[in-house]
């Protein structure tokens, strides 16, 4: 009989079902399925999760894998899960807001995106992707910066014999979104394989990277550049990836204000954007072309003389940050006046110093001792 609290741990529920804290057992979670959507193939699955669990290398990355599936009356009703450490979702580190958690304080938030990195290279290597790869699935630790994966349940097995059938509106690839547009597909379930991929990992890997980069605004909100930013409509969901309306490709700007020019960032961030959303078709950054970018990058930042929460290159003439709290505060009062100057970036100097060798996983994994 399975013993779990009356209120699930995080608030309402997702589409497949609810996480509870078992009672009986100490340390352990129990997702339990919504009515009807605990399938044969889904238990199959779990069955093959629980017979080949994740074995991952770094502290830095964690994953709430199944390891045992749970019964009621004889029917399976969803499966247990170790309890990981993690006080927040991912978004709470992204979000645009005042809140002065130093999990909010961008250099931590370079390194928020650098420990994802490592999370994708741990499901590929364990011949899985992760899919469904949003910020609601993904948990943090605010003390070490440490990376958690929820719902692994969604996981696609490499080569399609048990497959993620979900993905938030947004993160999905756009290339499997015209794919199954194009064959008429109207669910991931039922598409042609390929579907789910290492590559569409990247995609939804570099969203996260941006969105922690960029004041938390998704990289798919752009607008034609003759328009009104105050009166624009940006795309939502999946239709603006489809069409391709990345806020930084030619002809596009970001409607979101908040979002400072990609000269804040290193060449090396705006052509790995680039390649993750427009000339994908290559090959997207992989994980750990990301995470040494983003450890270089680390080594670069200053501190604001205004805002202790603020951190930016030190070839900056000023804080992009405090331009775009400005931006904000007066957008709808038609006070701001730009004065925002970028000073170029040594680009020749930062591609140097990047690293050519792997980087020791361990050394850069908790920011709070730094």
């Amino acid at each position: 009989m399975i013993d779990i609290e009356s209120n699930p741990i995080f608030n309402g529920t997702g589409g497949e079902g609810a996480v509870y804290a078992s009672r009986s057992r100490p340390g352990q979670l129990f997702k339990k399925y919504r009515p009807g959507k605990m399938t044969p193939e889904v238990e199959e699955k779990l069955k093959y999760m629980i017979d080949h669990p994740i074995k991952v290398g770094d502290e830095n990355s964690k994953f709430a894998w199944p390891t045992e599936v749970g019964y009621e009356n004889g029917q399976p009703v969803g499966f247990y899960m170790p309890r990981l450490p993690c006080d927040e979702k991912i978004y709470f580190a992204y979000d645009y807001t005042d809140d002065m958690s130093e999990v909010r304080n961008y250099k931590n938030r370079v390194i928020v995106a650098r420990n994802l990195c490592t999370m994708i290279h741990w499901a590929n290597i364990n011949n899985f992707v992760i899919g469904d790869f949003n910020d609601k699935n993904i948990g943090l630790d605010k003390v070490s910066g440490y990376v958690s994966m929820f719902d692994c349940d969604s996981f696609h097995l490499l080569g399609g014999k048990h497959r993620c059938g979900a993905c938030m509106p947004g993160y999905a690839a756009p290339e499997l979104l015209r794919a199954m547009r194009a064959d008429g597909s109207t669910n991931y379930l039922g598409a042609n394989l390929p579907t789910f991929t290492a590559e569409t990992d990247l995609f939804a890997l570099a969203i996260h990277v941006f969105r922690l980069l960029m004041n938390g605004a998704h990289p798919y909100n752009g607008i034609d550049v003759t328009m009104d930013s105050s009166s624009a409509i940006a795309g939502v969901g999946d239709q603006p990836v489809h069409d391709g309306l990345y806020c930084f490709a030619l002809g596009k700007k970001p409607k979101n204000r908040t979002i400072p020019p990609l000269l804040i960032l290193p060449d090396i961030f705006s052509e790995y954007f680039d390649r993750a959303f427009i000339h994908f078709e290559a090959g997207r950054p992989t994980w750990r072309q990301w995470l040494n970018a983003l450890d270089n990058y680390r080594m670069h930042l200053v501190m604001c003389g205004k805002n202790p929460m603020h951190w930016h290159h030190k070839g900056l003439s000023c804080c992009p940050w405090c331009e775009a709290d400005e931006r904000e505060s007066k957008k709808n009062r038609g006070l701001f006046k730009p004065k925002f100057k970028v000073r170029r970036i040594d680009q020749e100097s930062f591609k140097r110093e990047l690293y050519l060798d792997p980087v020791d996983l361990n050394l850069a994994g908790s920011y709070a001792s730094r």
